[in-house]
């Protein structure tokens, strides 16, 4: 491994050293062409309210749209609203709609929570116990019925589940290439940073940082925060995704944010990725 002011960079190529993790040849494909060559992608973020189910919605919109038979996750939600005496996840219902998929929530949502707040403090207040055998066997079903599914966590990597258990965890039992949602404003260069340091320490394989702008006012930092964390490891950095304004969670919505995604992404290709070299 290289380090570059304290950050771990994988060698070439990083997707090489562990069985599962693809061959060079992948390295020349339009990003969205090679994420497909996994069967999955993990969404996580460097805090919560950065804009993670925004992006997991446009990406599976986006797939979907290409003919992708795609599925979505979020294994854990809190502040779910009670409805019709069911807890109701908005996130999940919101990434269904995205994927057009008809799934039980008993697989996309296992664990759903009343209270907005960390996961392992959720389950306490409500006697319960967060299983990571439980989560993974909602996955297996997913994987059987899709060929890609999209599995969004809740905050960040260090984000507690339980006692024992934080989202890395998670991310390691799943062993899927990670995207890191960041906020494109000032302070997003320590908390990018931290969390790839932290991720690439316990072995997580980053595909990608999505800066996002999450208000609607940018400043200097949005505008130079991206060159910065360029310079600063080499895993890939797209956007900054644009700030929209009222998105709503409906399928407009969803489709405004698959084009801006689009646009995002457009043209960009692995092999101007030293990560992935």
């Amino acid at each position: 491994m290289r380090v570059r002011n304290h950050i771990v960079l994988p060698q070439s190529p990083p997707l090489q050293r562990e069985a599962g993790w693809g061959s060079l040849g992948k390295q020349h494909l339009p990003f969205l062409q090679w994420l497909q060559t996994y069967p999955g992608v993990f969404i996580t973020g460097t805090d919560t309210g950065v804009g993670k189910t925004l992006i997991a919605a446009a990406l599976a919109r986006t797939l979907q749209s290409t003919g992708v038979n795609v599925g979505v996750m979020k294994p854990v939600e809190t502040g779910c609203p009670m409805k019709s005496g069911e807890l109701m996840p908005q996130d999940a219902c919101y990434l269904k709609k995205a994927a057009k998929v008809t799934d039980p929530l008993d697989w996309v949502t296992p664990y759903r929570f009343r209270d907005p707040i960390a996961p392992w403090p959720a389950a306490i207040r409500e006697g319960k116990k967060i299983d990571i055998r439980k989560i993974l066997a909602a996955y297996k079903k997913l994987q059987k019925a899709h060929s890609f599914v999209i599995v969004e966590g809740v905050g960040g990597l260090i984000v507690p589940l339980s006692a024992r258990m934080d989202v890395i965890h998670l991310i390691q039992a799943l062993a899927l290439p990670t995207l890191l949602v960041a906020r494109s404003g000032l302070g997003t260069l320590n908390h990018t940073l931290l969390s790839l340091q932290y991720g690439q320490g316990h072995g997580i394989r980053f595909a990608g940082v999505i800066l996002n702008e999450t208000v609607s006012k940018t400043t200097l930092a949005d505008q130079t925060n991206r060159h910065v964390l360029a310079q600063k490891t080499t895993i890939p950095i797209f956007g900054p995704f644009p700030h929209i304004t009222r998105l709503e969670r409906t399928d407009r919505g969803i489709e405004q944010s698959k084009a801006i995604l689009c646009q995002s992404l457009k043209g960009v290709m692995l092999a101007n990725q030293s990560a992935l070299r």
